[in-house]
Parts: C-alpha cells; sequence; structure tokens
C-alpha cells in the first residue's frame, strides 16, 4: 500500500479532491490530504511539506486559484499548492499534475483576478507533467486519476503475480471451483417432468452484457423501460397511477443519459475498485459471477480480467449459503464461511492464512453473490454492513457485490464507496451470440441440425415483439434455447411462455413461505397457482388500455387473492387476508412473475407472462368451464378489440391455443373486406383486421388445417397492396412494418402462394414511391424466396423503362434471396446502372439493410454519401448507414462530415436528424468521443458553434434539440 499525497487549493476544489480521495483507497493506497488534519482553516505549512515528502507519490490538482501566500519564512512568495509542489520535486518524488479544462464551465468566484502567477505555473506544469488531458468535471478527474495510479504501479514495481500461500493448497482449490461452478445450472430451467441431460460449460456460452452506471430510480414495469429506451420520450397515458411524468424525467437524466458499457470493462476500471452489479431476476448477475472467478483460477476465461487481475486470489461467497451457515452460528464471518466450504467441499483454504494473506499480500478479488438472496430485510441490511466492514478490513481487495434491482437498499454500500451499475438486456446481437453458441454445442457433432435451430428460434424473435422482450433476459432466453431444441417456437409460441411460466411456477414456493410464516395454508399446486395468474391477469388486461394496463393496486392484487383462497378453498375471510398478504409479500421479495414496482402497484414484470395468462383464461373459459360461446369469442373479444393494438397479443395467443378449426373461422371473420370498407383507411386508422389476420395466420401449427381462409387472405392481401399504391397513399409506414413484417412470420408456409404468380404475370398496377416498394418487395420475397418462376418474373421487371416496376426488384431480390451469392452482385450493377436515383436508393438500402456486416458494401454507401451527385442519393445512403450501422464510428464521423460540409439541405436535415435521433449512441462511442475531445468539442457544443443548436439559426431547423 502506498501513501499519496493529494495536493490542490481547498474550496475551490473540495468535491474533486473528495473524488481523488476515493479513487486512491478504491485502489488499495492510503490519500494523505489536508482533511485528514485537526480541523483548521488553514494547514500548518510545516506539516503539508513532511507529508509530502513522506509519501511516494504525489497528486496535484490545479483550476484557477494560486492559493494561500503564508507570510512567515517566505522570501519568494509562493503559495502552499506551489510549495507542496516543489517539495514534490526535492523530494525526488514520482508528480501526477491534473488541469482543469480551459473549456469547464467555473465559477467567477474561484477565478484568481489577477491570473498572472496561476497561469504560469499551470504553464510549467503542463509543459513537465503529462499524467492525462485536462479535466471538466470529477467523474472525469476520478477516472484519470485511477488510470494515471495504475499505469504508475506497473512502472514502479507492482506488477502482479500470483499470490504466494504456501500454506493454502490451490490447486485442490482451483480444481474445487472448477469442478462446482464449471457448468451452467440448468436444473431449474427444465421441469422435473423433461430430463434434458444439458451439460452446459459456462466458459463455452457466456456472453458479455452491457451496465449503465447507478440503479435506475424508480421501478416501472418493463415495457415502459423498454420504451423509454427506444423512444427517448414517454407519455402520461402510459404510465400506472403514482408514476409522474417528472419520475421518468430523473430516470432519463441520472441514468440513461449515463453510457452503456461492457460489464467486464466496468469491472476492471481501476476506478471501481468497489463495485455492486444489480440486476432483475435471472438477468445474469451469477453467472456473471461465476465468469469472474472461473477467469482467474486458471480456466480459460476473458483476457482483460486475468490481465488486470493477474496475481489476485478469487474468491466467491454465495450469500445464500452463507445466510444458512449464519442460522446455525450467528456470529459466522465471511472467513469462516470459506473455512466450512473448504471442510464441507474441499476448497483446501486454511483460514488463519487466508486472512494473513488478505492483510499482508491483499490481492484478491472477492465476489459476494446475490444479496437479495437473504430474504429477511434486517439480515440483509446485517450482511451488507459486514460486506463494507469486510471492504474496509481489506482495501487491497477488488470487491464485487450482486443483487436483484428490486429491493435493493443502497445507502450501506455508497456509504463505504462502492460503484454501483445496473446489467441490461441483452440486445439483438448478444441474443445471436448465445443462440449460435448455444446450439453449436448442444448439437456439436449435428451442425446441420444446429443451424436449422439457430434459424428457427431467430425467427420466432422477428415474429414477435414480446418473445424479442423475454429473450433480452439471460435465463428466459435459455429457458427458449431448451424449448426451441425440441419443437418449432413460431408455430406454438404459447407453449414457450407455458414452459418458461410453468419453469418459473414450480420453482415459486409459496408453501414454504406460508410455512415459514407458520401459516395454516392450503395446499396450493401449480395448478391452483396457474388459475390465480389466469384470474388476475384477466382483471388486469380487461382493465384501463396502454402500457398501464399491467398494473394493480395492491388493495386490488390482495381483493383477488383474498377472493381465489375463499371460492377454490373456502378459506375463512380472515385467514384468506392474511394468507394473501404473505403471498404478495413474497412476490415483493422473490417472486419472478409479479413485482411490486412503485406507489403500491403491482405488475407482471413482463407483459408477456400477463398477456399469456390473459389468453389462457379465455381459452379456459372458452373450452372447459363453457362461459364463453364461440360467437361470443369471435364477435366480442376479437371484434371488440381489433383495434385496440395492445390486445393484439392476446388474441394471437389465443388462436394459437384453440383448435385449428377456430381458427380458420376467425381468420376469415377478422380478414373479410366488409370488416371495414377500405375507403376508410387512413394512417390513423390502417386496416389491422388485415394485419392481425396474417399474425394469427403465424400462429398455427398446422397451417394446412387453415388453407382455405388462409388463400382468401392472401387474395384480399394482394388487393390491398393495389388499393394502397393506386388510390392510398397514406400508409406505406403500416404496409411496411406491419403487414410485410407479419408476412415474413409466416413465409413459404403460407398456402396456395402462386396467387402471387398470376398477380405478378398481370401487373395492373404501380409501385407509387419508394416506400411502397419496400414494402410490397418485402411481401414478396418473404413468401416466395423458392420459388424460382418469381424470381425470373423479377428479372423481367428489372429490364422494363417504367421506373414503377424497376423500383420493386431490388427490395424483393434482397428480402428473398439475400442468402443466394448472386443477389449482391446484381444489387450492386442496379446501384451503379440505373438511371433513375430512386432504383438506386433501392438498390443502396436493400444492400446495407440485408448484407449489414459486409465491409465492401458499407464503404460503398459511405463513398456514395460523400461523393454522388444526387443530393437525394446521398441523404438517403446517410439514412441506410444511420439505420444499419449507427454502431460503426465511421457512420457517425461520416453524418458529422457532411452536416458541416454538404450544401444540399436534404443532406443537412438526415444528417441533423441522425445526430438528434441517435445522439446517446454517440455519446456512448469512446472511439468517437475521443475524436470530438481532440477537437475539444462536445457534440452540443460543436452544433451549437455551427449554427445548428436552438432552432437552428439561419438553417431552417426547427427542432428544439438541447
Amino acid at each position: 500500500m502506498a501513501k499519496i499525497y493529494v495536493s490542490s487549493t481547498r474550496l475551490d476544489l473540495k468535491e474533486f479532491r473528495e473524488t481523488v480521495s476515493r479513487a486512491i483507497r478504491r485502489s488499495g493506497h492510503e490519500d494523505v490530504a489536508m482533511e485528514n488534519y485537526v480541523a483548521e482553516h488553514r494547514p500548518p505549512v510545516g506539516k503539508c511539506l513532511e507529508d509530502v515528502a513522506g509519501c511516494d507519490l504525489y497528486v496535484g490538482l490545479f483550476a484557477w486559484r494560486y492559493g494561500w501566500v503564508p507570510e512567515e519564512d517566505n522570501p519568494s512568495r509562493l503559495s502552499v499548492t506551489e510549495m507542496e509542489y516543489r517539495q514534490a520535486l526535492k523530494s525526488g518524488r514520482h508528480c501526477l499534475v491534473f488541469l482543469l479544462s480551459d473549456e469547464a464551465p467555473w465559477p467567477l468566484k474561484f477565478v484568481d483576478s489577477d491570473r498572472t502567477r496561476i497561469e504560469a505555473l499551470r504553464d510549467e506544469l503542463g509543459a513537465k507533467h503529462s499524467s492525462g488531458p485536462p479535466f471538466k468535471t470529477a467523474d472525469e478527474l476520478g477516472r484519470l486519476v485511477a488510470e494515471a495510479i495504475h499505469q504508475w504501479e506497473k512502472e514502479h514495481g507492482h506488477t502482479p503475480q500470483r499470490p504466494s500461500l504456501p500454506e493454502l493448497d490451490l490447486t485442490a482449490y482451483i480444481n474445487a471451483l472448477t469442478r462446482r461452478y464449471q457448468h451452467l445450472d440448468l436444473d431449474a430451467l427444465t421441469p422435473p417432468q423433461r430430463d434434458e441431460n444439458l451439460r452446459q460449460r459456462l466458459r463455452e456460452i457466456f456472453v458479455e452484457q452491457n451496465v449503465r452506471e447507478n440503479p435506475p430510480p424508480v421501478e416501472l414495469p418493463k415495457e415502459v423501460w423498454e420504451k423509454l429506451q427506444r423512444d427517448r420520450e414517454i407519455h402520461p397515458e402510459d404510465l400506472p397511477t403514482g408514476v409522474t411524468p417528472e419520475d421518468i424525467l430523473r430516470a432519463r437524466e441520472s441514468y440513461f443519459e449515463k453510457p452503456s458499457r461492457p460489464v467486464l470493462e466496468a469491472l476492471t476500471d481501476p476506478a471501481h475498485r468497489r463495485s455492486v452489479v444489480l440486476g432483475d431476476p435471472g438477468s445474469g448477475k451469477s453467472t456473471l459471477a461465476r465468469y469472474v472467478l472461473l477467469s482467474l483460477v486458471g480456466v480459460e476465461g476473458d483476457e482483460r480480467l486475468s490481465r488486470a487481475f493477474e496475481g489476485h486470489l478469487p474468491l466467491l461467497i454465495e450469500l445464500r449459503s452463507y445466510a444458512g451457515l449464519c442460522s446455525e452460528a450467528k456470529d459466522s464471518t465471511f472467513l469462516d464461511f470459506v473455512e466450512f466450504m473448504s471442510d464441507s467441499e474441499g476448497w483446501g483454504l486454511d483460514r488463519k492464512a487466508l486472512e494473513h494473506y488478505l492483510k499482508t499480500d491483499g490481492r484478491a478479488v472477492v465476489v459476494f453473490d446475490g444479496l437479495d438472496e437473504i430474504f429477511d430485510p434486517e439480515d440483509r441490511e446485517s450482511a451488507a454492513r459486514r460486506i463494507a466492514g469486510f471492504a474496509g478490513t481489506y482495501p487491497k481487495a477488488h470487491i464485487l457485490v450482486t443483487s436483484r434491482v428490486i429491493g435493493y437498499k443502497r445507502k450501506v454500500l455508497t456509504d463505504a464507496e462502492f460503484s454501483h451499475f445496473t446489467l441490461q438486456d441483452l440486445d439483438e446481437r448478444q441474443v445471436e451470440q448465445f443462440i449460435d453458441r448455444w446450439y453449436a454445442l448442444a448439437l456439436d457433432e449435428r451442425p446441420d441440425e444446429a443451424r436449422a435451430r439457430r434459424e428457427r428460434i431467430m425467427r420466432s424473435f422477428d415474429g414477435s415483439a414480446s418473445i424479442r422482450q423475454l429473450a433480452g433476459n439471460p435465463m428466459l432466453l435459455t429457458i427458449m434455447a431448451i424449448i426451441g431444441k425440441n419443437q418449432e417456437l413460431p408455430r406454438e409460441r404459447w407453449k414457450l411462455y407455458d414452459h418458461a411460466a410453468g419453469v418459473l411456477i414450480y420453482h415459486w414456493d409459496v408453501e414454504r413461505h406460508l410455512r415459514d410464516r407458520h401459516l395454516n395454508a392450503p395446499f396450493i399446486g401449480e395448478e391452483e397457482k396457474k388459475e390465480l395468474l389466469r384470474r388476475l391477469a384477466y382483471k388486469m388486461q380487461s382493465g384501463e388500455g396502454g402500457l398501464a394496463g399491467n398494473y394493480i393496486h395492491r388493495d386490488d392484487l390482495q381483493r383477488e387473492f383474498e377472493d381465489y383462497l375463499r371460492d377454490r378453498f373456502a378459506q375463512p375471510p380472515a385467514e384468506a387476508t392474511t394468507i394473501a398478504r404473505a403471498m404478495i409479500d413474497q412476490f415483493r421479495e422473490r417472486n419472478f412473475i409479479l413485482s411490486l414496482y412503485g406507489g403500491n402497484l403491482y405488475g407482471f414484470v413482463h407483459r408477456a407472462f400477463l398477456e399469456f395468462f390473459c389468453a389462457s383464461a379465455f381459452v379456459q373459459k372458452f373450452e372447459k368451464t363453457r362461459e364463453l360461446t364461440f360467437d361470443e369469442l369471435k364477435h366480442r373479444i376479437f371484434g371488440g378489440h381489433l383495434y385496440d393494438r395492445n390486445w393484439h397479443e392476446v388474441l394471437r395467443l389465443i388462436c394459437g391455443m384453440v383448435d385449428e378449426k377456430f381458427t380458420a373461422e376467425i381468420i376469415a371473420f377478422l380478414s373479410d373486406e366488409s370488416c371495414l370498407p377500405w375507403s376508410h383507411y387512413s394512417s390513423s386508422v390502417p386496416p389491422w383486421n388485415i394485419a392481425l389476420s396474417i399474425q394469427v395466420l403465424g400462429e398455427v401449427k398446422s397451417i394446412g388445417a387453415v388453407a382455405e381462409p388462409a388463400r382468401r387472405l392472401l387474395e384480399t392481401t394482394c388487393s390491398l397492396f393495389d388499393f394502397c399504391m393506386t388510390t392510398n397513399y397514406t400508409l406505406n409506414a403500416f404496409m411496411d412494418e406491419t403487414i410485410a413484417t407479419a408476412a415474413q412470420a409466416v413465409g413459404a408456409n403460407w398456402p396456395h402462394r402462386t396467387v402471387i404468380i398470376e398477380w405478378l404475370r398481370t401487373p395492373h398496377w404501380y409501385v407509387y414511391g419508394n416506400y411502397y416498394a419496400r414494402a410490397f418487395g418485402r411481401f414478396i420475397g418473404a413468401l416466395c424466396k423458392d420459388m424460382d418462376e418469381v424470381r425470373q418474373l423479377l428479372t423481367w421487371y428489372a429490364s422494363q423503362r417504367s421506373v414503377e416496376y424497376r423500383v420493386l426488384v431490388p427490395y424483393a431480390l434482397a428480402a428473398g434471396w439475400h442468402d443466394d451469392p448472386e443477389t449482391l452482385s446484381v444489387l450492386e450493377k442496379i446501384a451503379e446502372s440505373d438511371g433513375h436515383s430512386v432504383v438506386r436508393g433501392a438498390a443502396l438500402w436493400s444492400m446495407v439493410e440485408y448484407f449489414p456486416g459486409d465491409q465492401r458494401v458499407l464503404e460503398w454507401a459511405r463513398r456514395l454519401a460523400v461523393n454522388d451527385g444526387n443530393g437525394e442519393l446521398r441523404s438517403l445512403a446517410i439514412q441506410a448507414l444511420v439505420t444499419h450501422a449507427r454502431s460503426d464510428p465511421q457512420t457517425w464521423l461520416l453524418v458529422r462530415h457532411r452536416l458541416r460540409h454538404d450544401v444540399d439541405h436534404r443532406v443537412q436535415r438526415a444528417a441533423y436528424d441522425a445526430i438528434r435521433k441517435y445522439s446517446y449512441i454517440y455519446s456512448g462511442n469512446s472511439e468517437l468521443t475521443d475524436e470530438i475531445n481532440k477537437s475539444k468539442l462536445t457534440l452540443s457544443e460543436w452544433l451549437k458553434n455551427e449554427g445548428f443548436g436552438r432552432l437552428g439559426k439561419g438553417r431552417g431547423f426547427e427542432f428544439d434539440l438541447f
């Protein structure tokens, strides 16, 4: 442990000094600063200089005040701050110097009226020392100091080595940890009636997630967070009672504006030696803890972890097991737990030798996994205090704590200088990476079958927003992978939900919870739990619409539980009330399906479970209890909620559960053109009856059983395209995003697809504009990708003089035949040689959309965005790149260049809108941020200086960006 002296003027840099002191202590060293002296207005000069000489390292912070100049024994009239710096030089101490940026906003009261001396000192310091770029904020300074100290450690003999512990059997320890943690624990994700015998190695399946700093400041349903993150805005009608837009504004400012970063990058950051990783149930907290452990015990893991923590001893304390030990011996310490594990599982760690190592060498990575696994709130807070005490006793140890978000109280560990991070859901790329690895391992001897399983499960994500949302949770994604090994998810999605819910319900141990509370409760088995959740979902879905529909007040929830206990078990009212209250409390603490998210409001953590149980309730009423006739189901439920999108997922799931003969009648009913005259369709009243019919068709397992209504639906959909392309120009987005996307989920399974061939052979239509060409092309490509006759017709269209036909070709080819190696060459030829910019733009967009990872395509699009003579095409190239390659730093450098230099207002508009919409990506992109920092401009400053600030002065841009 080194002694590090912190020098600066006091009042103006108080917050900055505190941040630096924390960074030093987190690095395992002792900070020496004026705050450590007696509470005097001015510290004794002699004491300051003596401490500088006695320290191992000097850290100097300099803003715009020269500082106090002592009157006595000071012929050179130096300030104490400069004296400390000169003393460090005289004593041969290494100096780390950090200067406040010239561009940092700074109060005038903290700037010397005569800046001659401070400017001269800053010039000297800047010329002699280079410890990092100028800082603007306290957080930035803390990071710079931590990085500089880490570099100083490496350069001055602090090279990490494997711990020398002659009294500890490290070989036995490593073998024991590897044996215990190297495989994923899949038993809890597989129902007892199915033995999958799955043995997946953690290091081979692990996918690194992202984190954001700090926990979310308000607890909200999953879909509200998703909407907030996607759209960057929320409306009052989307929120449950008791949660205000001001709450959301605070959430956005303090949470989403923090850039997302890889979790292992955050954990290996020297500025975060003590960290808490928070997450939803099943979000991967324990998997992360074990992956960190395995990476440090010799098992192949992440190079960043092994490099950052080389020579560190890893320890994993499962707090659930530790709590069990404490129940037998109240005063058990964490080292007692390690000794217990050594005795019971052969860890080979002697308690005294381990304690001696932690107090002397001290290099360790200690993971406290599952703070939320300690159920009793008092015991949980006591464990948090013991963790804080452990961190103080062994300051050289890196410490990681994991806990679920809901119910976590951060004060104890915040006061102990722990950083907090929240795990983010897996994004699309991470989901694909997990699925690739999963099936490659599960079916390692059958690569073709593995590829088919991967494609099958990825199609299910494309076809359902609810499944995509579920897939972001690692535990639920694992459940999908398990069930996806044995069945086609898109055809029976309800079985996926039933499987996932069944697993979670199986592990919802109501009896044990009630028994622990000494309540004489009836046996509540799996079917009873499902029935209770069906009743609850039915009530909630039938309530207020919108995202706010996924909530119920605690009083209403308790009444539902009490009514069920009385109806089902004839429970006396007083006992029913007590049992219901205890069950609800368990939801707050443990259960994954329902949870409290503020204001005494409870909701399904994933709306998908609400929709599944609600659909199950309707099917139960229709098929078993006969409370609902088919006519009522068709007209009142489907007809009554046809244009309410909040009901569409429920309606689709119902069709997947009931017999195909009923689904066939529902499709015929929904797709009947008389359902709503086409003349009434508009952007505000789109043809949801057709879209929902196609979506329902995608739910049918035996699609041949609905062949005739599927044929009529296809004819109706083709006629709808005719109508939109020739008469109604306002539905282009709906036809593309909804109709064509729904058709992709059905694909080549659609019966009677030859209807399209005849339709294309007699083109009495024309494509009005580029947008309908995209929707029309995607629709054709989705249904006809295996039909050579359709591809020949498209080749014929490409040779026609009419641009209305030619513009269709790139979209249809890319959507249907992007796996064909010849398709990209055909698209490139169209993009280069077609005489119309709309057709060339269609080819460009199709290439970027369907070949996003192809560097040749991206380079071609970048070149077009800068050099093409057509401004409309340059604008389209920017939109294509931002839409499909916005994670690439080169995209944003190009966008910035076009906004600055292009003279065409369409190109400027495209670049401006891109930066405005995706500024959060820009701010989280380290490479681009570095480029901007080099020019000493933040994004907002640069845009303001270029005239793109408020109201875009003089440029005609009417958005309030800042």
